[in-house]
């Protein structure tokens, strides 16, 4: 209770900071694992003398530099009140659908700026106006100024400033993974956020676990972040009947690299990270995608192909729940196929993603208008 009510004066002298003030350059974060999305361009700014402010939803959500400051706001009320009231000449964000949420979007600011926590197409795994709001957006490849450009088209909406800048997050991965961590027979399991009730989660994750653990395959467990406010009952059984399993561990750290880096497979359904670990770690993936992520109803509006697809097509590998009992078999024939597509990947892409792993500049130079 006396943390509760220490949080709320924080939010209170957030929104008292907030009202009297108009600033520069804004960020907002829901919670500390998004952090990274941030790093390289927060890397680039910090030289700059040039006051940064930090919002977050987190309270534990803070960047350690000199020039920011760090501002807390919660989730709820005082969220919805802080982007009521903010004054500033660009505040961005990785959090989708600005104005049709918690996430007001008033005339105080001059830009909203929006930056993908995501490599995946824009049209299917995101809502239908999630990205309507936004004045300016640093796309990841030509696949997404595509899909934005066609999304203005159908709906008539305003055009954005879109911007050739590659995905941020690339970068951050680049600087900061080292190969030589990679363990044997681990796998990871990182399912995605699906707003469907049937969804490989709460379908597949148990039974898969089960199986992996018997074949004595270390197995990292690691959930979305909504994950962890949606479904935590479930986690907290998963965790429980397999912690005391020397063959598993469940990852709730805010950082995935260290997943990423000691697995040598990785399983998901339909995650963006399956792109990350392509693109980075170039070690292999099975997809269960019979459970599709589906977050805007009206997807066939787009008449366009999503590069997450073509990725899986190209260099992924599909699996059923009914394969599960054979995961073993599947896993050795997927591991041999995939030694021959690994040597396309560096060209895929660099040919799809603008700047591969060097786009923080743009970003920087974009967003100080140089």
């Amino acid at each position: 209770m006396l943390y509760k009510f220490k949080k709320t004066l924080i939010c209170l002298k957030s929104l008292i900071t907030i009202l009297f003030n108009r600033f520069n350059i804004v960020f907002y974060s829901e919670n500390k694992s998004y952090q990274k999305y941030f790093m390289p361009l927060i890397k680039q700014l910090k030289n700059e003398k040039i006051k940064v402010i930090y919002i977050s939803s987190d309270i534990n959500d803070q960047i350690i530099e000199e020039n920011f400051q760090n501002i807390y706001v919660g989730r709820g009320l005082f969220l919805t009140l802080a982007f009521a009231l903010i004054r500033a000449k660009k505040v961005i964000f990785t959090a989708t659908d600005l104005g049709n949420n918690r996430l007001i979007k008033n005339k105080t600011v001059d830009q909203y700026i929006y930056l993908f926590h995501a490599a995946v197409s824009v049209h299917r795994a995101y809502t239908k106006k999630a990205f309507n709001n936004y004045d300016l957006i640093f796309c990841n490849g030509q696949y997404q100024i595509n899909e934005l450009r066609k999304i203005e088209e159908v709906y008539n909406l305003n055009k954005k400033k879109l911007v050739e800048s590659g995905y941020l997050f690339f970068d951050y991965v680049r600087e900061n993974y080292y190969l030589e961590n990679k363990l044997k027979n681990h796998i990871l399991i990182a399912p995605s956020w699906n707003y469907a009730d049937k969804n490989f989660f709460n379908n597949c994750l148990f039974e898969l676990i089960q199986i992996l653990i018997k074949l004595k395959k270390k197995v990292t467990l690691r959930p979305h972040n909504e994950h962890f406010y949606r479904y935590k009952n479930e986690i907290i059984e998963i965790e429980s009947n397999f912690k005391s399993s020397e063959y598993f561990c469940l990852d709730a750290n805010d950082d995935n690299l260290k997943s990423m880096h000691s697995s040598d497979f990785l399983i998901t359904d339909n995650s963006g990270i399956a792109i990350e670990y392509f693109a980075i770690f170039k070690r292999p993936v099975m997809y269960f995608d019979e459970y599709p992520k589906i977050h805007n109803e009206s997807f066939s509006d787009i008449n366009l192909n999503y590069i997450e697809d073509q990725i899986k097509h190209s260099f992924g590998y599909s699996c059923k729940k009914k394969d599960i009992p054979i995961l073993d078999k599947k896993i050795i024939e997927m591991t041999t196929a995939f030694s021959q597509k690994k040597p396309l990947l560096d060209e895929y892409f660099k040919k799809n993603f603008y700047n591969f792993g060097n786009s923080a500049k743009v970003y920087f130079n974009e967003i100080l208008d140089k």
